[in-house]
This record gives structure tokens, sequence and C-alpha cells, in this order.
């Protein structure tokens, strides 16, 4: 379809051009006859005109003849092919000097861009850093001038602290918010239990957390859709609850986490290290956990369903009665003595505990127990 509209738009070009210029095309006709013609006459050179000069001639029985069209055509060889050379190498030469051209503006484009996206950034930089240095300002006011810390918790000292570090910490990259979080723990602002700068059920959304060390911080409810954690250290932390839809929390650290009722759909738990934590139905839909290790942790009622488990290893954690799950998805699984989502538990030093092969085995004959 699109070659023949190509072939349309070329033709109705050629007649707009031999409309607008009649003597152009006239010629151009012409010389597509003659050329034509002498092709016609050069290879059927007996059928020409003796004039032409294609076909056999005697000088013996006729006499010498006259210059002849191909003779006339042997004189303007030599002229037509210099200047069909010199046309073609001016061609030539002058797209090479547009490409030299172009390349050299679309360098310059680059340069001009990576300019600006500097510049960009450094404006940016300048930003986050005043921000920063404005929420220091603010909350040493907060504490030193309003009492915050033996304030109220309606009070509205608090009331400022919470909502201005939670703009603050949104607007932030990943290594002031670890600035920020580490200030906010030598002032002792979001201890364990009675913080006063609360951020449960805080719309933490899409914030870089990245390496941020949020040990014991309460986020109870919080949502942290689409945040990067990655990195983070979120060991005993409050995240029951919490949204993490599409969060990033790969390479985290999570000893003693308490998430359980979280929604981690989508979210990327890759390459973690979480031991003694508490997933209970925990939802893991689509959720990547690749090479995460679980020890002696709690999954139990997990939602698995689409749940990336190669490489996991389940060092003594507790899988029963998860929902959603798969046998493949534990085909790549490694660890000592992990319960199954029935309950099971296999693997591990014990004799009558029995292997995953054996528990694939025992399952399977179940369901087809069941089935019939």
């Amino acid at each position: 379809m699109g070659s023949k509209r190509q072939a349309i738009t070329f033709g109705q070009r050629i007649l707009r051009g031999a409309k607008s210029r009649p003597w152009a095309a006239a010629i151009v006709i012409m010389l597509l006859i003659g050329i034509g013609l002498i092709g016609y006459w050069a290879v059927w050179a007996n059928s020409s005109p003796a004039w032409t000069g294609f076909g056999a001639y005697s000088e013996v029985a006729a006499g010498p003849r006259a210059k002849t069209l191909w003779d006339w055509l042997g004189l303007l060889i030599v002229p037509l092919a210099v200047a069909f050379g010199a046309t073609v190498i001016s061609y030539f030469q002058k797209r090479t000097e547009l490409e030299i051209a172009e390349k050299a503006r679309t360098e310059d484009r680059e340069i001009a861009a990576r300019a600006r996206d500097s510049e960009r950034q450094i404006a940016s930089d300048r930003l986050m850093q005043a921000t920063l240095e404005a929420y220091y300002d603010r909350m040493t006011e907060l504490l030193l001038e309003h009492n915050l810390r033996e304030s109220p918790v309606d009070s509205e000292a608090r009331s400022i602290a919470r909502a201005r570090t939670i703009a603050v910490v949104k607007s932030l990259d990943g290594d002031r918010n670890r600035q920020l979080f580490t200030f906010l723990k030598a002032s002792k602002l979001i201890e364990k239990g009675s913080p006063i700068v609360d951020l449960r059920k805080a719309n933490l959304s899409k914030t870089a957390l990245s390496g941020v060390d949020l040990r014991e911080v309460d986020l109870y409810q919080a949502d942290l859709s689409g945040s990067d954690l990655s990195r983070a250290d979120l060991s005993e932390a409050n995240l029951r609850e919490a949204k993490l839809i599409s969060s990033n929390l790969s390479n985290s650290h999570m000893r003693e986490l308490n998430i359980s009722n979280a929604d981690l759909t989508n979210a990327n738990l890759s390459n973690c290290f979480i031991e003694y934590a508490t997933f209970n139905r925990v939802n893991l839909t689509n959720a990547i956990l690749h090479g995460t290790y679980f020890r002696r942790t709690v999954l139990m009622e997990a939602n698995l369903q689409n749940a990336d488990l190669r490489g996991v290893i389940l060092w003594q954690s507790n899988l029963s009665g998860a929902i959603n799950w798969t046998l493949e998805q534990f085909e790549e699984i490694g660890g000592e003595s992990p319960i199954m989502p029935d309950g099971i538990t296999i693997g591990g030093y014990d004799a009558n505990v029995p292997t995953y092969d054996e528990w694939k085995a025992q399952y399977l004959a179940g369901q087809s127990k069941e089935n019939i």
C-alpha cells in the first residue's frame, strides 16, 4: 500500500513538472526517443540507416564515406564522460560536505543538550540543597523555640514538623534523604514507640529513599508505592499494611521487619537479606524475589501469584497457608527445612522429613486423589 502511494505521488510530480515546463518536457522526450533509436540501431546494426555508421560498410565498393553518427558519438564520448565524471565527483563531494555539516550540527546539538542537562542538574542540586538547609533551619527553630520534643501529640508544632518532613522528603534525592533521616535520628524525632515526627499513614509514594537508614522507623499504612528503597536498611521497621506497589526494595536489609498485610504487587525484592521478619498475608503478586535470602521468616498465607522465586533461599522459613502458588515457582528454590504452603517441612538433616522431590511427588499424588 505504501509503495503504491509513493509511485502515484512520483507520477503526479512528473505530470505537474511537465505541465509547468512544457519545453523541458519536450526536450526530455526527444532525448529519450533519440537514445532509444541509437540503442536499437546499435543492437540491430543491419537495419540502421547508412549515415548512422552502425552497419557494415565497404570503402572499396562505395569509397570513403563522410562522418557518420557513430563518428560524431565517438567525438562526444570523451567530453561527455569528463562532464559526467565531474558531475558525479561534484555530487559526492557535496554529499560528503553535507554529511560532515549535518554531523557537526548533530554534535553541536548533543553538546548543547548535555550542557542544558548539566545546567538543569546543577540547578536541581542547588534547589534540593537549599530545600534541605531550609528544612534544617525550620526544624531547629521548632526544636529550640517551640519545644517540639515536649509538645503535645496534637500540637501545631508537631503537625508542622510532620507536614514539612513529608513534603521535603518527597522533593529530595536519595543522598539528601540519607542526610535528612540521619538528622531525624540524631535529633531523636523518629524514635520507635513514640515518634515526634509521625510517619504513619504518610504519603511517601515515588520517593527516593535508596540506601536510607530506616531502622525501627514506624511506617504503618504508609504509601510507598513506586518508591526507591533499594539498599535501604529496614531492620525492625514497621511496614504493616503499607502500600509498596511497584516499589524497588532490591538489595535491602530487613532483619526483624514487620511487613504483614502489606501490598507488594509488582515490587522488586531481588537479592534482599531478610531474617526473622514477618510477612504474614503479604501480597507478593508479580513480585520479583530472585536471589533473596529468607532466614527464619514467616510468610504464612502470603499471596504468591506469579511471584518470581528463582534462586530464593528459604532457610527454616514458614510458607504455610500461602495462596495462588504453583509447583513451578518452587523448582529453583534452596534452603534448609522450609515449611511449604501445605504445612509440610522439607529438606534438612532429619531422615523422616521428605526432600523437595519427595514432597512434590506426594503433593501431586494428593492432588490426583482429590480430582478423582
